[in-house]
């Protein structure tokens, strides 16, 4: 299971972030971050590249790629939309609570937003819905 659950299923940026840093510290000469990417990579190479970065925060999650991880991230954040629908449906008081702690739900899929009303939000997804 991933050390960072919560994050992982609400946030993918955060992750992209972190291994982002990752990088900007490793290229500096951070022992620490160097230590990292060597304990997962096979060889650290001298030019280091954002996807060494990705792996190793992917592979500190237990996952064996960034692919696979960010997979996840997508599939959980659509889990927590279902688990907010379900509380719109049923429990109005639980699902503002989501919503108050997690303003980013409301962009999570066109299911969302139709019990939302949030209507750009509407408007993209139908849009894509009618591409297929």
């Amino acid at each position: 299971m991933p050390a960072n659950s919560e994050a992982v299923r609400l946030n993918q940026d955060y992750y992209r972030k972190q291994a982002k840093a990752l990088l900007k510290a490793a290229r500096s000469g951070d022992a620490e971050a160097r230590g990292r990417l060597s304990h997962w990579q096979r060889e650290v190479p001298p030019e280091l590249a954002l996807h060494h970065a990705q792996f190793t925060i992917a592979r500190e999650q237990g996952f064996s790629s960034w692919p696979k991880f960010k997979e996840f991230i997508a599939r959980s954040a659509l889990d927590f939309a279902a688990v907010f629908l379900e509380a719109a449906l049923s429990d109005l008081t639980q699902a503002e609570g989501m919503l108050a702690a997690h303003p980013e739900i409301a962009d999570a899929d066109l299911h969302t937003a139709l019990v939302l009303g949030n209507l750009p939000q509407i408007e993209r997804g139908s849009k894509k819905i009618r591409r297929w």
